[in-house]
């Protein structure tokens, strides 16, 4: 029997030493547990936040996708509307026996005329030449019927004002302007153009659309260009 009991006896010693370690790992299982849950509750805001953020992205994409949508139908319709005012233009100015004169869109949709001083004025000169009056009495006609405000643009070549003609025009500057004003002063004062939608602006040398090195680059550089606004 004592035998008996001390087998017992160390049978009940295993098992307890058993349900210690038993019970220290239910321990150490709830409170991993509990951590689990803890970042699991963590996880949630986290998730919650970020799925409010998410909202918020995705209304302020969706706005801004709005507002470009918008912006590009107003350029589109800008675009036609310049593409029409130069087809208007060019269809005017053949009318009005003006050939051969380059009619383009620029970036503001701008539709410019694109006249050679050499069609205007003599060389070296600011005041328009008996042809340059002829074409542009015909560039006015072409222009009386369309309400847009309209700017003269003098330009020139790099070749600096020489000799005599410096006591008058002193750079291509004044030379430039000078010839953009009395195009103005024309189209106001003998074709009749309301003088309120008219303005002028001289670029000199500044504006190229040719290398200067060249006859042909400066004859090209040297223009009064007629921009009917948008």
């Amino acid at each position: 029997l004592e035998e008996q009991i001390a087998q017992s006896m160390a049978s009940t010693e295993a098992l307890e030493s058993q349900l210690t370690e038993l019970n220290a790992a239910k321990a150490d299982l709830e409170e991993r547990l509990a951590d689990s849950e803890t970042g699991a509750d963590t996880l949630r805001t986290e998730l919650g936040v970020a799925q409010e953020g998410s909202s918020t992205q995705l209304a302020l994409a969706q706005n801004l996708a709005a507002k470009l949508a918008e912006l590009q139908n107003e350029k589109d319709e800008m675009d036609a509307r310049a593409a029409t005012l130069r087809e208007e233009i060019t269809d005017n100015l053949s009318a009005n026996g003006v050939e051969d004169v380059e009619v383009a869109i620029r970036d503001d949709n701008g539709v410019v005329i694109n006249l050679p001083s050499g069609a205007l004025f003599n060389s070296g000169r600011g005041r328009l030449s008996a042809n340059g009056r002829n074409l542009m009495s015909r560039v006015a006609a072409a222009l009386k019927d369309i309400d847009n405000n309209i700017v003269v643009e003098g330009h020139t070549d790099g070749i600096p004002v020489t000799g005599d003609l410096q006591a008058i025009f002193p750079s291509n500057w004044e030379l430039s302007v000078a010839r953009a004003a009395n195009t103005v002063n024309y189209l106001a004062n003998d074709a009749d153009m309301d003088p309120l939608r008219l303005s002028a602006t001289g670029y000199g040398e500044q504006r190229p659309v040719a290398p200067n090195d060249t006859r042909e680059g400066r004859a090209l550089n040297r223009r009064v260009e007629i921009v009917v606004l948008p």
